[in-house]
Parts: C-alpha cells; sequence; structure tokens
C-alpha cells in the first residue's frame, strides 16, 4: 500500500448524483440521489488521458421513433424493437430505411418508461418500471415481476437474468424466481447487468459486485462487492450506469466517471478522459462486440474501448454523427444505436488496436 500523510487513511465523504432510470416516485426514473463515496484525497488523480480517433463508422438510419431510445433488439423474425424513455415500445419493419415505427400496444403508466429488451423461448421481454412485460405475435401475454423496476435483462446460458431495483431474478413463462446473492449488498438495487461465460457482473450505485455465474443460475451464489474508487487508477465514482463484458472482464461506463475496467478478482483499471462529455455514459448504453466493447455517451457520441493487458484503450469513431447515443445493442457483425432525437441506427465500426505495450501511464494507446 501507498504511505498515506502522516500515516493516517483519510476517508472522504463525497456526494455525486445518479439519474435513476425510472419516473419520479419510489422507484423513479431521472431523480437524483446523494450517495457517499469512499476516497483518499491524499493519493493525486491520474491526469485526463487524450481521447484517440478510430475510423469512422458507416451508419444507416434504420428509423425514429418518438422518444429517447433506451433499448434495442434485433428479434429472430427480422423486427426491430425499439424501448424509448417514456413512451413505450416500437417496432421497425425488418427491412429499415428510415421507415416510420408502429408502436407495440399494451403498456401504461410506468410500464412506458423501458429499460431493456431480451428475446427467450419465443417472447420478447421489455424491462420497464413496472415490470417484465412478455410479448408474443407482438402482442403482450402477461407480466412477471409486477410493479418492480427491471432495469436490465441478460440471456446467459439459456436462462434470462434480470436486474431489478430489489436483486437478480431469472424470468420464464413460469414467472419469476429470485437469485441470492450472498455478500452483495441488501437490498440489491442493480442499474445494469452482464454475463460472460464464468462471471455474473451487477453494477449498482455503489460499485459492481460479481458471482460465479453456474452458482448464481443454480439459485445461490457467493458475492463480491467491488468499489471502483479504488483501483490503479481509481475511479472518481462508484456509479455504474453501464456494463458489458470484455473478454473476461468488464467494461464499466460510469455516470461521470469515464470507462473502467474489472477483472475476475477484482483488479480496477479506470480511464477519465479529456472530452469532459466523454467520461458521461448513457444509463444502459453499452455493447460488447468481438475483441471491444462500445459505449454509448451524453455528449460524445460512441466510444469503442479495447483491453491491453489489464488496461483500456479508448477511442471515438471520427465524424460519428450524434453527440448522445442513448442505447446500443449487437446485431450479429454490426451495433445498433440510438440516439437522443429519436433516430435508430446500423452501425458498422471496423476498429484494430496498435501493436504496442498495454498502457502503463495515464496516456491512453489509441484505437485505429
Amino acid at each position: 500500500m501507498r504511505r498515506l500523510a502522516l500515516g493516517i487513511v483519510a476517508l472522504t465523504l463525497g456526494v455525486v448524483s445518479l439519474a435513476v432510470l425510472g419516473v419520479a416516485g419510489a422507484e423513479g426514473r431521472a431523480r437524483h440521489l446523494a450517495l457517499p463515496v469512499l476516497s483518499d484525497p491524499s493519493l493525486p488523480r491520474a491526469p485526463a488521458a487524450p481521447l484517440g480517433e478510430a475510423p469512422p463508422c458507416a451508419v444507416r438510419e434504420l428509423g425514429r421513433v418518438p422518444a429517447r431510445p433506451t433499448a434495442l433488439l434485433r428479434a429472430s423474425d427480422g423486427a426491430l424493437w425499439v424501448g424509448t424513455f417514456d413512451q413505450g415500445v416500437w417496432r421497425v419493419d425488418r427491412h429499415g430505411g428510415g421507415d416510420a415505427a408502429q408502436e407495440v400496444p399494451g403498456l401504461e403508466g410506468r410500464g412506458r418508461f423501458v429499460n431493456a429488451l431480451a428475446e427467450m423461448d419465443g417472447l420478447i421481454w421489455a424491462g420497464t418500471q413496472r415490470g417484465a412485460v412478455a410479448f408474443q405475435g407482438g402482442t403482450r401475454a402477461f407480466t412477471a415481476l409486477s410493479g418492480v423496476a427491471v432495469t436490465a435483462l441478460v440471456p446467459a446460458r439459456g436462462a434470462l437474468l434480470a436486474g431489478t431495483s430489489r436483486g437478480v431474478a431469472v424470468l420464464s413463462r413460469q414467472g419469476a424466481r429470485w437469485l441470492a446473492l450472498e455478500g452483495a449488498p441488501s437490498p440489491l438495487r442493480v442499474t445494469s447487468l452482464a454475463a460472460d461465460l464464468d462471471t455474473l457482473w451487477a453494477g449498482t450505485a455503489d460499485g459492481l459486485v460479481a458471482a460465479p455465474l453456474d452458482a448464481a443460475l443454480g439459485g445461490t451464489a457467493a458475492a463480491r462487492s467491488i468499489p471502483l474508487v479504488f483501483g490503479d487508477p481509481p475511479a472518481r465514482t462508484n456509479v455504474v450506469v453501464a456494463l458489458a463484458t470484455l473478454g473476461e472482464r468488464a467494461l464499466v461506463g460510469t455516470d461521470d466517471g469515464g470507462l473502467v475496467l474489472v477483472g475476475p478478482d477484482g483488479q480496477v483499471s479506470a480511464l477519465r478522459l479529456d472530452v469532459v462529455r466523454a467520461n458521461e455514459a448513457s444509463p444502459g448504453a453499452a455493447a460488447a462486440i468481438p475483441g471491444a466493447a462500445a459505449v454509448g455517451t451524453q455528449g460524445a457520441g460512441l466510444i469503442l474501448a479495447r483491453d491491453l493487458g489489464g488496461r483500456l484503450a479508448a477511442a471515438r469513431p471520427a465524424a460519428f454523427p450524434a453527440a448522445n447515443v442513448s442505447a446500443l445493442a449487437r446485431d450479429g457483425d454490426v451495433l445498433l444505436a440510438g440516439t437522443a432525437d429519436g433516430a435508430v441506427l446500423e452501425l458498422r465500426c471496423g476498429i484494430r488496436a496498435d501493436r504496442a505495450s498495454p498502457s502503463t501511464s495515464p496516456t491512453v494507446d489509441r484505437l485505429q
């Protein structure tokens, strides 16, 4: 451990604000919470790293919806489903091409605030502020976790995991069953969710929770809490708003602290960028792509990140057409992106990393 001034570990109470997915109320959306953050003020902050530039993405507009997209899904029948901030779920014709979207009926009240979309066993699921709503054939079939804010949906090992304001559950045609993640904060208020071959990752306003995936799917698993503000270098916030897998590690998008790479052993390495709004990830806007991960930001467009030996390399595609990317999803070999003005885009982005050693300084290895 580093020596601290006068040998005293100083712990300061910081205040961060999190725009929580939802509507005003007990499980409100767009409200702000005062949260304590532990930090060591005696340690110097790493300087912001320059944001590299990647080749431009080929962009095609697929359609538009009347509100900010918050979730995207290419269904097995080819239709594009779009969840929105407060206007429910919409579908775009499989051929896209700027077609007008059609609203999917069946959502009302807080159920029109959509956080996530997924497909499993012939059902399209919408994670909403009022529960997980299952659609079959374009028609609402039933609701699981009624009244619970469902913030994330992730398929894993043939099961569909739901991150909620009360923990993690498995969804099926029979309803939902809760998972016991022993050692995780209680209540476990999940803001984002991801799973790789071995690990279930759950983002919260207080950092990351990791648990063995097999044990979690079995019903009970030993979980560990991983604060982001202790690392090499540490993040400036614990607030996780977006999450994707990056190999055996997790790529975290924070509310205003940039990107964070978290290893299976709990090792944390943060990357704060010199483009200020590149450090503000959009809630839920992260997707794994081959060898990399993509993160949507609230003011700097799309960020592409790679893991170079435990250190992050990040770049922004040149001439990207939108500053606010509010939703991301992978669709085969392309990315789907939603922008704050309601556009849904198809992106073809080619990236590669320079054959350089991983960074050992606060600067960033550029992606080209």
